[in-house]
């Protein structure tokens, strides 16, 4: 069995903590662990399974990798790397031609979301044994969730017995509870299991026009061995301008509503998609007003002394780092990050899915990205800028360098504030420790590594015209892309 695992989204349900950038995947839930950590393991150590494909944006092959690391795995670690998303459609597709090439059309896949939470693991795996069986008998089978609720976020599952009788979209809350009461629907988990062979012929008969695309995308991919830390193995990295011109479907809209071979796996796995604050809060005990606490960065906050809660009932408050006062509230969701804070009506919460957009029409990024971005060597982060300058801390990991570049438009300087940096600046090479620092002037090609066993940290200046990342030159080679790489 080969287990595919889904990385992407657009991050806008869990605003500001979820950006386009860094999505929910990458969150770190109360025990530590992020959501993409979790899924690889559950993946990864299911009995059947010979191989691991992730299906990712570009931008998170490294965050992908960083994750991964973390999982004692006996598997080489492969990756399908979108430039841009398109939905699960093309990429359940692209992870099924993968599949057949290497392993034939009777191997049987799992495919798994990144971002869903599962609390029983020994369910899940009885769940996926019994469609590995169903899957061996030529159906392609769904993952229907046994419902606890009459929840209007989900899709449903019409069944009986094992068949499906049809999908149907989220409903209201009158619709859900008459769904409930019916004893005859699942919530749509968006996980499946199938042949690869299969299911191939089923987008042949429902949906050619995504099955032929994706495989001419492949013939324009670039295809090479990976590494990043610990992790290795292949990678498909596909084009620009191929994929981007992929229909942007789902699967269950492109092939599932349409299938005569389904079948489904009722189960209770303690399965959530977290794809709400109100779900994320869910994971805090709540006090005796009902005011929960979540650090957002990981960590259960209710004991942890940096909130104050007075007169206040029924709040939801994501810590980001800072001490948060609540006088005499009720009702309110506040989530604290260090570049943006939320501030709503619980009641209204659900209309957080549309303030990335409403940020984009004003021109402003902070609903595609954070100030502090990771990268393939550490992270980046954004202390403060004017109309010509812009200061950084650059946390360079041990071992890691950032790849070697030049400005046509701007000049930085560096301070070396922690660790030890070797320099290279047009071919000269010398050794920075604490206190020390480096001039860059425009147009000059430079390196700097970490050659510490500590974290280096760096004061990066920048000055002069033209402040963004398209007035940088990166030399060698930077797979998968200038995209991941300032």
């Amino acid at each position: 069995m080969i287990a595919v695992i889904l990385c992407g989204g657009k991050g806008a349900r869990l605003w500001p903590l979820s950006r386009e950038t860094r999505p929910k995947p990458f969150f770190r839930l109360p025990d530590g662990q992020t959501l993409l950590e979790k899924a690889y393991a559950r993946a990864s150590f299911l009995p059947d399974v010979e191989r691991v494909v992730t299906v990712a944006n570009a931008e998170y092959y490294f965050l992908c990798a960083e994750e991964y690391e973390k999982t004692a795995s006996r598997f080489e670690h492969d990756f399908l790397l979108e430039p841009c998303g398109r939905n699960t459609g093309p990429a359940i597709a692209a992870a099924l031609l993968e599949a057949g090439r290497r392993f034939g059309d009777d191997a049987v896949m799992t495919v798994l979301p990144s971002d869903h939470l599962i609390l029983d693991g020994d369910a899940f795996q009885g769940a996926v044994s019994l469609a590995k069986t169903q899957a061996e008998r030529d159906r392609v089978v769904v993952f229907g969730i046994a419902p606890t609720g009459p929840e209007t976020g989900y899709g449903y599952i019409e069944h009986d017995g094992d068949d499906v009788v049809r999908f149907v979209e989220k409903p209201d809350r009158e619709k859900a509870a008459e769904y409930l009461a019916s004893g005859r629907f699942l919530w749509n988990s968006g996980m499946f299991c199938f042949k690869a062979g299969v299911l191939r012929e089923e987008y042949g008969l429902h949906a050619s026009g995504i099955i032929d695309a994706v495989e001419a995308c492949f013939a324009g991919a670039d295809r090479r061995r990976v590494s990043v830390g610990t992790v290795s193995g292949e990678a498909v990295l596909f084009r620009d301008d191929e994929y981007a011109s992929l229909p942007a479907e789902s699967i269950d809209y492109a092939v599932m509503e349409k299938s005569r071979r389904l079948a489904v796996v009722p189960c209770s796995l303690g399965w959530s998609d977290l794809g709400s604050w109100p779900a994320w809060f869910a994971l805090a005990g709540a006090d005796a007003s009902g005011n929960r606490i979540l650090d957002v960065e990981g960590g259960n906050a209710n004991e942890s002394g940096d909130a104050l809660v007075i007169d206040s009932a029924n709040c939801d408050l994501g810590l980001g780092g800072r001490l948060a006062v609540l006088l005499g509230v009720e009702g309110l969701t506040i989530v604290d990050t260090p570049d943006a804070v939320l501030v709503a009506d619980t009641k209204a919460i659900d209309g957080v899915k549309d303030i990335a957009a409403h940020l984009a029409r004003l021109g402003h990024d902070a609903g595609v990205r954070h100030r502090a971005e990771r990268r393939p060597w550490g992270e980046r982060t954004l202390l403060g800028a004017g109309t010509h300058f812009r200061v950084c801390r650059l946390d360079v990991k041990p071992g890691a360098e950032i790849p070697e570049k030049l400005h046509c438009r701007r000049s930085e300087h560096w301070v070396v504030v922690q660790g030890r940096a070797e320099v290279v600046r047009d071919g000269d090479a010398f050794v920075l420790a604490a206190d020390e620092s480096a001039y860059i002037a425009q147009g000059r090609r430079h390196v700097v590594r970490n050659i510490g066993d500590a974290p280096l940290v760096l004061i990066e200046i920048q000055s002069g015209g033209d402040l963004e990342d398209d007035d940088t030159v990166v030399f060698g080679d930077d797979w998968p892309g200038g995209q991941i790489l300032p």
